[in-house]
């Protein structure tokens, strides 16, 4: 028994279909990659602590934050302030209630030799799960898919997140969280998606005035983004509108109370 194969065509027809084969692969090799080096990106330290009986105390609505930088100056708050009037300043938030708690933050400069190693550690592995996907894509030549699925979505997220930072703070030299940056309090149902996508970080003052605050429970404190002075700003209602008060400022485009203080300064 025989099968003819031929249909009397000189030349096989052309194939208008991707071949999703070289990005399986990819896909495989990313795979075995991260479950190979996600075990090696946690490490288990067994710590004996001692139990306690204590009740655990409510964290404050409004905690008072006081920070020592690594200049030595101090700062309560958003605001610096000088050394001999931590006390008054200290009284003034607390309504002088000397058993108020006040939240000591250190300065930002990392100086444990266990910490920065850690963080080197996951430098070092970045950089080899890194090197084992370019190889891989280049292996396979899959530049293509690696472009169009990857490199530009990250640049397109990476350049609304840098964007997004701009708009709630640049320009913005107040001395209260409402008048250092800008909130987005839409009306619309498309900016409340936006805002949910987000984790309601459009609600940028609540989060400040509330640090820890989980995201679900910021719009519910809306209205303590209603101005108390003069100097405040009032939410804007889109982004598109926080976008234009932004430009405005760009000719000076400061963060922080501290231009206020260096303005005054002879």
């Amino acid at each position: 028994m025989s099968i003819r194969l031929d249909h009397g065509e000189s030349t096989l027809g052309e194939i208008h279909e991707i071949n999703v084969t070289p990005f399986i692969d990819v896909i495989l090799v990313l795979l075995i990659i991260f479950m190979i080096a996600a075990p090696l990106a946690t490490v288990d330290v067994a710590v004996d602590l001692p139990t306690s009986n204590v009740e655990r105390q409510p964290r404050p609505d409004k905690p008072i934050f006081l920070t020592i930088k690594s200049d030595l100056s101090l700062a309560i708050g958003d605001s610096a302030v000088s050394r001999d009037a931590v006390q008054s300043t200290l009284d003034q938030l607390s309504n002088s209630d000397r058993s108020m708690r006040i939240f000591l933050r250190a300065g930002s400069p990392i100086r444990s030799k266990k910490v920065r190693r850690r963080i080197w550690a996951e430098l070092m592995l970045m950089l080899a799960v890194w090197i084992g996907i370019v190889s891989a894509v280049a292996h396979w030549h899959a530049w293509q898919y690696f472009l169009w699925m990857y490199v530009l979505p990250a640049f397109l997220a990476g350049n609304l997140q840098s964007w997004r930072k701009y708009i709630e703070h640049v320009g913005m030299t107040g001395n209260t969280v409402n008048s250092s940056t800008r909130s987005i309090v839409a009306k619309g149902w498309g900016g409340r998606i936006v805002a949910i996508t987000l984790l309601h970080e459009p609600f940028h003052g609540v989060h400040h005035l509330h640090m820890g605050l989980p995201h679900p429970e910021l719009p519910q404190r809306a209205a303590e983004l209603a101005p108390q002075a003069a100097h405040e700003n009032h939410p804007f209602p889109s982004y598109r509108r926080a976008l234009l008060h932004l430009l405005r400022s760009l000719a000076n485009p400061r963060v922080g109370a501290q231009w206020r203080t260096t303005d005054r300064q002879p």
